[in-house]
């Protein structure tokens, strides 16, 4: 998985006539849960036309009665319908910000979008009345969604992922409508996905630090269900779980047999019984006041519904050890 950079920006090199879309993304929790920040720089390209670059920001926290939520778009997009209060604002009324359509990585830092930069260790930006300036450090190395590194870019799978930093540590602050919210020792993950286009349906769970079992353990798992032709793929899954010192991955091996998943509106359940180790069991409860829904242009112009509780909670079986409980600090997303 060494032999590609899987932080790079891939839109930028993308003929004219390519489409495409590309995401850098983080997440930051506190560490007692009940609060977390989730911000994404995006560039949208449909075939023929120049990149797009849109810049969103998600502020959760359990006291309110729902998500604070923040993106730029520019005219004729798709109208947001979410949960909390959610300020559409086109690139021109973003404080400080430079208009145009197009959205590039600068040097040193993986995308640049209306003054907001993303890149290694950083990430600072504003966007109508939040802003941030924060700085990360990765603490365990690159994790690759696909198995092999000679799967990026290709036709197939149309859909690439990489958890940057699967465990980070933010300093640095958040200004939440004139609130500074200081965010050192928060923690969380950087991640990067891109490709011509989304998976059709897909489940994201992440946790950093799985309590008393292990407080530098994590887990980062992916499930994606892809269209090849009419067809759609069973639940395909990713990522891995960090125990007591010990990388296991999830992936499409044997492992993987009798993989269960369930997904309600405010309810996800992951089961792997065939994990090394004893198997695995996720469940995770997303409540809707902590919910925000987003829609996610693809390049042909559709969308699909994304969900994200960023401070959910659940409960983590490994084997037949004790469940591991999760209390706000538990990140969700699903998208169909």
């Amino acid at each position: 998985m060494t032999s590609i950079d899987l932080a790079y920006p891939r839109i930028p090199s993308r003929s004219s006539g390519a489409e495409g879309y590309e995401s850098h993304y983080l997440t930051a929790v506190a560490p007692g849960g009940g609060r977390a920040v989730w911000i994404r720089y995006t560039n949208d390209k449909p075939a023929g036309q120049p990149a797009r670059g849109r810049l969103w920001c998600t502020v959760f926290d359990r006291a309110a009665e729902a998500p604070l939520a923040r993106r730029t778009t520019g005219p004729g997009e798709i109208a947001v319908a979410g949960v909390g209060e959610i300020a559409e604002t086109t690139p021109k009324e973003i404080a400080g910000s430079a208009a145009g359509e197009a959205a590039g990585a600068g040097r040193g830092s993986w995308a640049q979008i209306d003054g907001a930069t993303i890149g290694p260790g950083m990430a600072s930006g504003q966007l109508k009345d939040i802003g941030w300036e924060l700085e990360w450090h990765g603490e365990t190395p690159v994790l690759g969604y696909l198995p092999k590194s000679w799967l990026y870019d290709r036709s197939w799978p149309r859909s690439n992922g990489a958890a940057l930093a699967p465990t980070a540590t933010f300093a640095g602050q958040l200004e939440v409508a004139g609130e500074r919210i200081d965010l050192n020792g928060w923690r969380g993950m950087v991640g990067h996905n891109w490709g011509a286009d989304h998976a059709d349906r897909w489940i994201w769970a992440h946790v950093t630090s799985l309590g008393e079992r292990d407080e530098k353990g994590w887990l980062d798992m992916v499930l994606a269900r892809a269209r090849v032709g009419r067809w759609l793929t069973p639940w395909l899954p990713a990522g891995a779980i960090e125990v007591d010192g010990v990388r296991k991955r999830i992936g499409l091996g044997g492992e993987t047999r009798g993989l269960r998943v369930a997904v309600e509106r405010e309810r996800v359940v992951v089961e792997l019984p065939n994990l090394a180790g004893g198997g695995l069991r996720l469940e995770a409860t997303t409540p809707a006041r902590s919910t925000v829904n987003w829609d996610y242009v693809t390049p042909d112009g559709s969308s699909r519904d994304v969900r994200n509780c960023s401070i959910a909670s659940g409960t983590i079986e490994l084997g037949d050890g004790p469940a591991i409980e999760i209390d706000g600090r538990l990140v969700v997303e699903v998208g169909e």
